[in-house]
């Protein structure tokens, strides 16, 4: 009985549709929200980059793996001279991005990171550049401030107890909103 149960599966899932992709040949379609490796950014009027060398993200960075080189300027400002990032250490939480107040960072979409030694992993400050081109340039925008206020604002994923009226008119509500009011919002 069994093994007739067993195969019947078997053929059912044999006509079915693939879910494989052939991965060299087709790519992922990304989400907006995916976090692939921090990428810097310019400025589209002068082509400038927006990076300040404030050095929040390196502080904010958990696992250490951004490092900044900076030197003091001729108006006493910090210049920004050298920036890495060493994937090898990095695990794409993208506070960095998240914590950068001139949203000079963001998280790219590569996926495709691997390297034979670990010097390949470290990406300095031009490449950096040019990763945040390509990025800008296949029109792609860069992630809001805060990526799960997207969330929290439209019913995040907090929910308080409902009561039955609610569920049925089709509304939540949760604890999570604009400065932490509860939100009404309707259901999908």
């Amino acid at each position: 009985m069994n093994l007739a149960k067993g195969l019947g599966l078997t053929f059912k899932k044999m006509l079915e549709p693939k879910y494989t992709m052939q991965y060299p040949d087709e790519r992922w379609h990304l989400t907006p929200t995916f976090r692939g490796m921090p990428a810097l950014l310019s400025d589209p009027e002068t082509g400038r980059l927006k990076c300040t060398a404030c050095g929040i993200c390196e502080r904010t960075c958990a696992v250490e793996a951004i490092k900044l080189e900076t030197v003091v300027g001729e108006n006493r400002r910090k210049q920004l001279t050298g920036y890495r990032v060493d994937m090898a250490r990095c695990i794409a939480c993208g506070l960095c991005a998240e914590s950068c107040p001139f949203e000079a960072l963001t998280m790219a979409g590569n996926y495709e990171l691997a390297g034979y030694t670990r010097e390949q992993l470290v990406y300095n400050l031009d490449e950096l550049a040019e990763i945040g081109k390509a990025y800008t340039e296949n029109n792609q925008k860069p992630l809001p401030q805060s990526v799960f206020s997207a969330y929290f604002a439209e019913g995040g994923f907090c929910y308080l107890k409902n009561d039955k009226a609610q569920q049925s008119a089709g509304k939540i509500r949760t604890r999570f909103g604009r400065r932490g009011q509860v939100n009404e919002v309707s259901q999908r």
